[in-house]
């Protein structure tokens, strides 16, 4: 039997009608949170690079000071967090194989290029310190 034909066979779901449900809409808010916290961040950080200027919050200045470095790590891991659920989708899978194993695989390089970059971003600029660098690179890791 081929991997395809895997796929198309019929699996008995693991969540009731109730349970979907509840994983849709809790899977809906954390990506409307994602959503908004990067609108938040350009609404934040756009004026202020424009204008060169640095905001008046410590903790919104480091992605000012450093945008290279928070807009490599936050552009990918949005497009990741918004892409992903599509990818896990068991019904985008069956109907959609040969592009569900392309999106997989530009997945995984988004995931690796918003790693790669949280790593630098929040082990070097940390805002709480040292503890709180020690602890982005131990949990990107």
């Amino acid at each position: 039997m081929t991997v395809r034909a895997q796929y198309k066979q019929r699996v008995k779901p693991i969540l009731g009608t109730r349970g979907r449900r509840a994983f849709q809409v809790a899977t809906t808010v954390l990506l409307l949170t994602v959503l908004a916290s990067f609108v938040n961040r350009l609404v934040v950080d756009m004026p202020n690079l424009a204008a060169g200027t640095m905001p008046p919050e410590q903790f919104d200045g480091r992605y000012v000071a450093h945008p290279w470095l928070a807009y490599l790590h936050i552009a990918p891991g949005v497009l990741y967090l918004l892409l992903a659920p599509l990818q896990l989708a068991y019904w985008f899978r069956r109907r959609h194989y040969t592009v569900h194993r392309r999106l997989g695989r530009m997945l995984a390089g988004l995931a690796i290029l918003s790693g790669v970059f949280a790593l630098i971003f929040g082990g070097g600029f940390a805002f709480g310190g040292l503890p709180e660098a020690s602890a982005a690179v131990v949990f990107g890791l």
